[in-house]
């Protein structure tokens, strides 16, 4: 299981969001967006259509070359709205699975999803494959610090590389 992000924090956190009155932020942890598809290490997100406040990112740990990367970030949207939208990705070499079911929560509320079978070639470098994304509106005062938890488990059940590896 995953928790955090850079400013969330492996194992939570807060996040730091502007007040509305003011162009302060204050210190927290945020997600950054990615693409369908891409070689890990790679730059390649595109600009979005709101206005991006804050992001981060995190990684599972399995003590294997198959983890989860969680890139998320707080936007504000046209409308004036703070939007938190998370993005999860399986990163690994070579993969062939069916179907696996996960749970990303955000500040409580809970997203099962299950993710398509993967079928992934890749010798040279991990790719990374998005699995899930998720969005949730943010609601707070001005001047108020929000807190928002983040975790993803991903139930991979099965071996890789020898390792025996029930969720991520």
């Amino acid at each position: 299981m995953a928790h955090g992000a850079q400013a969330l924090g492996r194992g939570g956190g807060a996040v730091g969001v502007p007040d509305r009155s003011s162009r302060r932020f204050a210190v927290g942890r945020a997600f950054a967006l990615g693409v369908a598809e891409r070689r890990a290490g790679t730059d390649t997100d595109t600009a979005p259509s709101q206005d991006r406040l804050m992001s981060g990112s995190f990684d599972s740990d399995t003590g294997s070359s198959l983890n989860t990367h969680t890139e998320w970030a707080v936007t504000r949207s046209q409308s004036g709205a703070l939007v938190m939208e998370v993005r999860i990705y399986v990163r690994s070499y070579t993969l062939g699975i069916g179907p696996r079911s996960g749970v990303v929560t955000i500040n409580g509320t809970a997203y099962s999803f299950r993710s398509e079978a993967l079928s992934i070639e890749s010798n040279d470098s991990p790719t990374e494959t998005l699995i899930y994304s998720a969005s949730q509106e943010l609601y707070l005062n001005p001047g108020e610090l929000l807190t928002v938890p983040l975790s993803v488990t991903w139930n991979y059940n099965g071996v890789y590389s020898g390792n025996d590896i029930k969720s991520i």
